[in-house]
């Protein structure tokens, strides 16, 4: 499932070239040939998204910045699907429905680059698994150990700490008060660390107050409940153009209606009786995740401020945790559930794979070839004029310009530097103009001699719009749709 990662050299995330200008910038930081301590200053401790850059750190270092991040993805394709398996066995039932997620894997969260939310899936689940084992045998030990987990997963991502922070206490709930408050100490640590960044981050502030939001910023965005049915199925598949998508999600859904139909009507049998009986209060404890889940897609708004997507995040949790309410299907249908699901798998895996090599091939054309004309550590802007892919739904080229700031360091815009959950943030001395929202989706809006002073080149795909009538710039560089211009202020070329 990991293969279309490795079939082109920069697959078609969308935020992929910021998280692996992020791991660049965090692991040559002092290397004066890069420039990043001119432009930025490191704050580790204003972001919540700490697990996926430090654990890319180590292998940045050996082979780069962007192969280690697509180590992590691959790591975390695999590790979802084992993630489920661990629960499953934990409530005493077969992997065989663990498959079920497998044709998952390509969903529009990680074809959208949401490395941090898809890396902290596996943890929840993990997380999961773990906790019944625990209080099924409680030791010290154990206990902190989950709390490490609780901790890793929260700063991994919010959303699904939440669901396991959930989760587990629902597993810990006793009547005794005492060992419901011992079970309860695992999750203290992580509590703590989430009302440190509720409180004192920029993130964290911000949802404190929507339901005041501030002068300036932006309301939270509902959408009509028509609207929202239409689009939960969008959330769950990559969306290549074509009827392969639909398809087999459709396929996929019915296999999940039929599973769901025997595992209502279906009484364990004496064989059964012992798993049952073992799995059966766990996996009642935490039936509760999946409507709740529904729920907040459906309540949530889409986004608040800068703060974007919100309840999009909760058809993925959801789908992932149906295996929990298919359980008591009998063996022959989870078994033939898990080959079909293996097959969708491997038809998806085709497409993709596919898709990812025309989309390096046709709409990345060019751009080595421009990028190798810009001197190392330079500072520069992309005005991407067409951010959308014609191969996927996602707008895969808009964050084109970071690919520079990968091979070439120095200082880009459009940047995630300048959002509260960036590691690292410019310098109030050494820093371009600040830009207004979506700055980066209206290229049309920008005035070179006003705006761009700041760059010594421009990276442009599909325009080149104004500069191409400014006195300040010159075009040096094209090949396919990407051309390159270099501002005469800065001295000759």
């Amino acid at each position: 499932m990991t293969l279309p990662l490795w079939l082109a050299h920069r697959p078609p995330l969308q935020d992929l070239p910021q998280h692996a200008a992020a791991v660049q910038i965090l692991s040559h930081f002092g290397d004066a040939r890069w420039h990043f301590s001119d432009y930025f200053t490191i704050h580790l401790g204003r972001t919540q998204y700490l697990t996926v850059y430090l654990a890319a750190l180590p292998f940045a270092r050996l082979f780069g910045a962007l192969a280690a991040m697509k180590f992590i993805i691959a790591l975390t394709w695999v590790a979802t699907p084992l993630s489920v398996l661990a629960l499953l066995r934990a409530i005493g039932k077969d992997g065989w429905l663990a498959l079920l997620v497998l044709p998952l894997t390509y969903n529009a969260h990680a074809l959208t680059g949401f490395v941090n939310f898809i890396a902290a899936i596996p943890l929840m689940f993990f997380g999961m698994a773990y906790a019944i084992r625990l209080y099924q045998k409680p030791s010290r030990k154990r206990s902190w150990l989950l709390a490490g987990l609780l901790l890793l997963t929260f700063y991994t991502h919010i959303v699904p700490y939440g669901v396991l922070l959930l989760a587990v206490v629902a597993l810990a709930f006793d009547r005794n008060m005492r060992t419901l408050l011992g079970r309860l100490i695992p999750v203290v640590p992580s509590v703590i660390a989430g009302l440190i960044w509720f409180f004192t981050s920029p993130a964290g502030l911000t949802l404190a107050r929507i339901t005041k939001p501030a002068s300036g910023s932006l309301p939270p965005r509902y959408v009509q409940l028509s609207e929202a049915i239409r689009a939960f199925a969008d959330w769950l598949t990559p969306g290549l153009p074509g009827d392969a998508d639909p398809t087999r999600f459709a396929i996929w859904s019915l296999l999940c209606a039929m599973l769901w139909a025997l595992s209502a009507s279906r009484s364990p049998s004496n064989t059964d009786q012992p798993d049952f009986q073992k799995g059966r209060s766990a996996s009642m404890r935490l039936a509760f995740l999946l409507p709740l889940c529904i729920a907040c897609y459906f309540w949530l708004p889409v986004s608040y401020d800068f703060i974007w997507p919100i309840s999009l995040r909760f058809p993925l949790i959801a789908a992932y945790l149906l295996p929990l309410w298919l359980v008591h299907a009998p063996a022959w249908g989870r078994r033939a559930a898990g080959v079909l699901s293996t097959a969708l798998a491997a038809s998806a895996l085709m497409d993709v794979g596919g898709a990812f090599q025309q989309f390096e091939r046709v709409e990345l054309r060019g751009l080595d070839e421009v990028i190798a004309k810009i001197p190392q550590g330079s500072r520069v802007a992309g005005l991407i004029f067409n951010p959308q892919s014609s191969i996927t739904r996602q707008a895969s080229l808009l964050q084109s310009v970071a690919w520079v700031q990968v091979e070439k360091g120095g200082a880009v815009m459009f940047t995630f530097a300048d959002f509260p959950q960036s590691p690292f943030s410019f310098r109030s001395t050494n820093r371009p103009p600040m830009v207004p929202p979506r700055w980066e989706w209206e290229p049309g809006r920008v005035d070179p001699k006003q705006d761009l002073k700041w760059y010594e080149y421009v990276l442009v795909h599909a325009g080149p719009g104004t500069i191409a009538v400014s006195s300040n710039f010159s075009r040096i560089a094209q090949n396919g749709t990407w051309t390159l211009w270099h501002q005469s202020s800065f001295g000759p070329n």
